[in-house]
């Protein structure tokens, strides 16, 4: 496990269009910034949940992020 300040992390979430997936989302988030150090966090929102993220999506979490959160939130 990496420990908190060993290294910086730039987090990235990935909304899926659910009802509760932000919150959802946003909660591990913060947990997970209680536990490594991140230097920025970056909100991605796809528009159907039924669809895979675009190419311009996934090019950004690529180009911004280390890690990216995503999930159901059903």
């Amino acid at each position: 496990m990496v420990e908190k300040g060993e290294r910086t992390w730039r987090l990235g979430i990935l909304v899926n269009g659910k009802p509760n997936a932000a919150e959802l989302l946003r909660a591990f988030g913060y947990r997970l910034a209680d536990r490594i150090s991140l230097t920025k966090v970056t909100n991605f929102e796809k528009p159907d949940f039924g669809e895979p993220a675009d190419e311009t999506i996934v090019k950004s979490v690529k180009d911004v992020c280390d890690i990216v959160l995503v999930g159901v939130g059903d």
